[in-house]
């Protein structure tokens, strides 16, 4: 009888004995978990300080420059990696991506920065500005004088100059603004253009003194460059964007359509003297005259620029959705950077 009751104690203490071992398996596991998680934790804040850290080498980097650019770099730490990526040049913007990492963590950092553009501006000139019976939605600046009659207008007029406004009413004047920086027209912007699309075929007309586009068929979503010895004049073509064309002479449109976030730019002057012009971005190292024609877009002009409404027709001044083309001219000012969006992500 005593056996038996020897043996049942011991098989209870067996019992308690594997229970205590369970339990203590138990928070042993917790304590490794506990701990696996504040190394975790500890990780991800590093990474992120990381990842923060190769945002603002970047941006030290992009306050450096003159084009807005960065090859970005991987630099290592005793306690990580931060790996930058090359800037993306995304028009008026600059994106910048970082991704921190320390042993299994690993947080990213991507960061929209820009600097003071004319591109802001539904229509900006170097020179003196002179608009006639247009709605004008948005901002007009001039690094001279602005003549405004007629129509009506949403947003700003920013002259360096004076203002002279007729006819309209004019929520905010702005006159004595400083002067902005205008694209950049070298010899590096025109290459890129050249190296980026496609190259026209140009009859040059040695009577007229007109150059014109012998092969056109479409923009087509594509970048063409045009070089050309005279004046390159387009009477009925079809422009229709999204697309590109980068002339190295003047461009005169004289009843030809363009439309659908066309971007136009002449290293010279641009005129437009009749057609169809919707939505198009006009860029021009010197004078843009836009007069006689339906009209609809933005305008940057390095000279004077003057836009004169034909009587009865909605004529308008308007943002384009193509800011994000990555060839625009350079116009990268880098004491004016600004930071639009700061994001992270695990």
């Amino acid at each position: 009888m005593l056996a038996n009751r020897q043996g049942a104690a011991s098989i209870a203490a067996i019992f308690v004995m594997l229970i205590l071992m369970v339990i203590g398996s138990g928070f042993v596991f917790l304590s490794l978990t506990d701990i696996a998680m504040t190394n975790n934790y500890r990780d991800g804040v590093m990474a992120q300080y990381l990842a923060e850290a190769g945002v603002k080498r970047a941006i030290g980097e992009l306050r450096k420059s003159t084009l807005g650019e960065w090859s970005g770099e991987i630099k290592d730490f005793a306690a990580g990696t931060y790996e930058v990526k090359p800037v993306e040049n995304q028009g008026v913007d600059r994106i910048i991506t970082s991704t921190g990492t320390v042993h299994k963590a690993t947080r990213m950092v991507v960061v929209t920065a820009t600097t003071e553009s004319p591109y802001e501006y539904v229509a900006y000139s170097g020179g003196n500005m002179n608009l006639s019976g247009l709605t004008i939605e948005g901002n007009i600046g001039s690094n001279k004088d602005i003549a405004v009659s007629g129509g009506t207008i949403t947003g700003s007029i920013d002259a360096t100059g004076s203002i002279y406004t007729t006819g309209i009413d004019a929520p905010r004047k702005n006159a004595g603004a400083l002067p902005m920086k205008l694209p950049s027209f070298t010899s590096t912007t025109r290459s890129k253009y050249k190296n980026a699309g496609k190259i026209a075929t140009i009859l040059e007309d040695n009577s007229q003194g007109y150059s014109f586009w012998k092969d056109f068929t479409g923009l087509d979503s594509e970048v063409y460059y045009v070089e050309t010895k005279y004046p390159l004049l387009l009477m009925f073509e079809n422009f229709r964007g999204p697309g590109t064309i980068y002339c190295t002479n003047d461009v005169i449109l004289a009843g030809a359509r363009v439309s659908n976030n066309a971007i136009i730019i002449s290293e010279k002057n641009i005129t437009v003297t009749a057609g169809h012009i919707e939505k198009v971005l006009f860029i021009a190292r010197g004078d843009v005259n836009v007069s006689v024609a339906e009209y609809c877009g933005s305008i940057v002009a390095g000279g004077d620029l003057s836009v004169i409404s034909a009587t009865n027709r909605d004529d308008k001044l308007a943002m384009l959705d193509k800011l994000t083309n990555p060839l625009l001219p350079s116009v990268w000012v880098a004491d004016k950077f600004r930071i639009k969006t700061w994001n992270s992500y695990e």
